[in-house]
């Protein structure tokens, strides 16, 4: 698969080619590679359509709570998202669906991410299931929806809703041609 990067800080501003909601930034002191997009938890997002049915995202990502990449979705948000949740105690890093930009489920199942902590995510596509495999430091997880029929090509990082001291870092983000 062809990598095609689209990161944080290419031409035209800091976040070129996003519609923006709420208060996104880039953190130049933080990434792999730095910059990173720095998500409040206070409902801030990010989103783009590219007209384009990839096969997949990579990106890597650290949260001090809730962190959500909407996939597949119109350009209302309705579809799907991946959650890297790193809360434990019953709240799951896996798959759920949305109905908007502003309106989502929460995963039943999958595994516990680690706070304060890189964790590299690929996410891609086969012909009915979309698969997330993660790594970190000391850890490995993989979360697979089935069925997945994606609702349009539309895409977004999420700083979910836990409070504007809360927040998430997206670094080296890429689509998979």
């Amino acid at each position: 698969m062809a990598l095609v990067a689209a990161r944080a800080a290419v031409g035209g501003g800091a976040l070129a080619g996003w519609t923006v909601s709420g208060n996104p930034t880039i953190d130049p002191t933080v990434g792999l590679p730095m910059p990173s997009w720095k998500l409040p938890g206070n409902g801030s997002y990010m989103w783009r359509d590219d007209h384009k049915a990839y096969k997949g995202f990579a990106y890597k990502i650290m949260s001090q709570g809730l962190a959500d990449f909407f996939f597949g979705c119109d350009d209302k948000g309705a579809g799907q998202m991946f959650r890297i949740d790193t809360r434990a105690s019953g709240n799951y890093a896996g798959f759920a669906s949305t109905t908007s930009w502003k309106s989502w489920g929460s995963p039943s199942s999958g595994f516990y991410a680690p706070s304060d902590t890189w964790i590299q995510v690929e996410l891609t596509f086969g012909p009915s299931a979309a698969t997330a495999r993660c790594t970190w430091v000391g850890g490995i997880a993989s979360v697979t929806l089935a069925p997945y029929r994606p609702s349009g090509t539309a895409y977004d990082f999420q700083g979910d809703g836990l409070g504007a001291t809360s927040y998430s870092w997206v670094s080296d983000f890429q689509t998979l041609a």
